[in-house]
């Protein structure tokens, strides 16, 4: 199962009055047009994408990390007991997450706050299914910073473990209560780098059609307004203004990113590609 102690509670979210559904392994929603499919699935996609953390040193006191950041920037090294912290501040957790959440929705969507004053896409779970989820999953996790990918921090843990080893590589490194938090609560989620959530919108036939058009007409706009002396800044607010709800976005920037997938031809994918394509070669072969 990709993903474990997810259900989620919406309200008054675009047509949607008030609903509740639960991630699964194959999840479907369906019905009639103008029901509010779109609108939950592009919820579910930001949230999947980038779970709502709190942020800042005062979050993470409030959270309990405080003393963990401090640890670290003293010894270096820090365990967290990841099932006695859930305990203690699963609450709290899941309120951060859900005022996040309601901030972000704008930013998802690519519309005004205003249409977003009552809406909710809560978080519902239980504890201890949180709690043994997360202790179940291993978690793993390297940043390097910098060309020559200096290692800045160590966290990990290995399955059916509750301890959570921290190691802090370099002190003094800037937002670390807001890195851990954001870190925790995709392990809770079951994010991570390699696992993110892929959303193929209705409307992909003709993104593939005018992806292409689309960038090109951005590029020619800016380089117009440079050579013309346009105010950079207004033009900026207008593009942005203009952007695409952040599924579609994050789609065209996969079509633009296809070329250079292309030529990648050493990763595992490549391989097994190429090993169906024998098959079926073989399969179709009359003789």
């Amino acid at each position: 199962m990709p993903y474990t102690a997810l259900q989620f509670d919406i309200k008054h979210l675009g047509c949607i009055e008030r609903g509740r559904f639960s991630l699964k392994p194959l999840t479907l929603l369906c019905g009639l047009n103008n029901t509010g499919k779109t609108w939950a699935m592009y919820a579910l996609y930001g949230f999947l994408n980038q779970p709502t953390a709190p942020s800042g040193q005062a979050r993470a006191a409030a959270l309990g990390l405080d003393g963990v950041c401090e640890q670290l920037e003293r010894e270096g090294t820090a365990t967290l007991d990841l099932s006695a912290w859930l305990s203690s501040y699963i609450g709290k957790l899941l309120d951060e997450c859900h005022r996040g959440m309601k901030r972000r929705l704008p930013e998802i969507f690519r519309a005004e706050a205003e249409l977003f004053e009552r809406s909710q896409f809560n978080w519902v779970c239980e504890q201890d299914t949180l709690i043994q989820s997360a202790i179940a999953r291993s978690l793993e996790y390297r940043l390097t910073l910098g060309s020559e990918g200096k290692e800045y921090l160590r966290v990990g843990k290995p399955h059916g473990d509750p301890m959570v080893k921290i190691t802090l590589l370099k002190t003094g490194f800037p937002e670390l209560p807001r890195l851990l938090v954001d870190l925790l609560i995709s392990h809770l989620v079951g994010r991570t780098e390699r696992r993110q959530a892929f959303l193929m919108p209705a409307e992909r036939n003709g993104l593939h059609l005018f992806f292409r058009e689309l960038r090109n007409q951005r590029t020619a706009l800016l380089h117009h307004a440079a050579k013309e002396k346009i105010d950079l800044a207004n033009l900026l607010r207008d593009v942005l203004r203009s952007r695409y709800a952040e599924p579609i976005a994050h789609y065209i920037d996969w079509l633009n990113e296809l070329p250079v997938r292309r030529k990648g031809k050493n990763g595992p994918f490549h391989v097994l590609a190429e090993d169906l394509k024998r098959q079926l070669a073989a399969d179709s072969d009359p003789t």
